[in-house]
């Protein structure tokens, strides 16, 4: 089989870790470029799988940011504890952005 192509970038777009171990065995050396998103990475043990990642060789791109569609913000505060107290560290910051807040309440 010939090299990897580094211009393939593969996302991990799962909410736990043994998904994307799945994945990521299945494509074998054909893959050596992947994306870890917020989903993954804080729900699923992403950063861990990421730096197991680059240790085996392989490139990550930690794609980390929280303007993003509102239905990646919702999967990626579902998991997140219930406030018990409005300051908890955990409640999630809603700013006015174009018109509505952001990012999105998290569907229950």
């Amino acid at each position: 089989m010939s090299e990897a192509d580094n211009r393939l970038i593969v996302p991990l777009d799962f909410s736990s870790r043994a998904e994307a171990e799945n994945l990521v065995e299945t494509l074998g050396d054909a893959v050596s470029f992947y994306k870890i998103g917020y989903q993954l990475a804080y729900g699923g043990d992403g950063l861990d799988l990421g730096r197991e990642l680059i240790a085996a060789g392989k490139q990550v791109f930690f794609d980390l940011k929280l303007l993003d569609i509102s239905n990646t913000v919702a999967k990626v505060l579902k998991p997140l504890p219930k406030p018990e107290h409005p300051c908890s560290p955990f409640t999630p910051i809603l700013r006015p952005w174009r018109g509505r807040f952001w990012p999105p309440r998290a569907a229950t």
